[in-house]
């Protein structure tokens, strides 16, 4: 019986913690990995609509997590992990693997700093209204319908101006804030993430 070192693959939530520290040492901005995002995502949504298979893989798992967020209106930060789930989902699904691990490692830093957003917002009574999450409802549902029919020029629309939109909640409150990288446990146990 021989010992030695037991090499365990690299998963996509260590991934974006090493990016997260690489980021914080280079005392990058909240607002930077919101720009990166804006551009990256949209071209996920792209690939997700150009799929071939999409109504079989990546649009069925939108719509699932689009109900979840439906039933959640009423609970802000409840409301915000869906809505993190969505966009993991749609990174996930783009079916494009170099773009899965760079955005999805993008998307885990992100995540990690809006729900502590939503926690305080919810906390302090500063919550988006439920007007506001129904409209967040209704475009995610209007870009799941883009990619559903193919239509990789509007979900790529759709993607960019919800970006935008959805960013502003966060970075209203802290654009100048240093990226903080979170420990790869505690992403791995608050995201969906599949090595």
């Amino acid at each position: 019986n021989q010992g030695g070192a037991v090499v365990h693959a690299p998963t996509k939530a260590s991934a974006a913690y090493m990016l997260g520290l690489v980021l914080q040492s280079e005392h990058a901005l909240l607002s930077d990995l919101g720009t990166a995002l804006r551009d990256l995502e949209p071209t996920c949504a792209v690939l997700a609509a150009q799929r071939t298979d999409r109504n079989d893989t990546i649009v069925p798992e939108l719509r699932r997590v689009n109900t979840a967020m439906s039933e959640s209106l009423d609970e802000g930060p409840v409301f915000t992990d869906l809505g993190r789930k969505f966009h993991d989902a749609l990174v996930r699904g783009c079916g494009n693997a170099t773009m899965m691990a760079v955005v999805g490692s993008l998307e885990a830093l992100w995540s990690s700093h809006e729900q502590r957003w939503a926690e305080r917002s919810a906390a302090s009574g500063d919550y988006p209204s439920i007007a506001e999450r129904k409209a967040v409802l209704k475009t995610h549902t209007a870009l799941t319908d883009a990619i559903e029919l193919g239509d990789s020029d509007r979900a790529r629309r759709i993607a960019t101006r919800h970006l935008a939109d959805a960013q502003t909640y966060v970075l209203s409150e802290s654009a100048t804030q240093r990226i903080v990288a979170t420990s790869s446990h505690a992403m791995a146990r608050n995201r969906d993430w599949r090595p």
